[in-house]
């Protein structure tokens, strides 16, 4: 089992304690089968991410919007008080929420 592989089934038998995580997993797989498909790993990382923040109980929201656009969920996940900016955000606030969304995204990454 590669790195990537364990980081994800552990945090699917933490988020989804009550779940099979190897069919947790199968189900986050089917992402990344279609050549338009990108960056699997990223977008499961941030399917488990926005699910643990909605108490989903299964993967199946958020797969679904990935398979239509995987940039929604990486935006939600991994960027979410930037993608909350308006237009006429000054500099200062772009590199507040920048500073933010890194932090929050990493703690949750190192999150067991």
């Amino acid at each position: 089992m590669d790195s990537q592989h364990a980081r994800l089934i552990k945090k699917i038998r933490r988020i989804f304690p009550e779940r099979s995580s190897e069919t947790i997993f199968a189900a986050l797989r089917s992402y990344g089968v279609e050549p338009h498909e990108r960056e699997p790993y990223r977008v499961y990382l941030a399917i488990l991410k926005l699910s643990e923040e909605d108490h989903l109980s299964d993967v199946s929201f958020y797969l679904k919007v990935a398979k239509q656009d995987h940039r929604d969920v990486l935006a939600w996940a991994e960027y979410p008080n930037q993608t909350k900016l308006g237009p006429n955000a000054d500099s200062e606030e772009r590199a507040e929420s920048v500073r933010k969304d890194e932090a929050q995204y990493q703690a949750w990454l190192e999150k067991t």
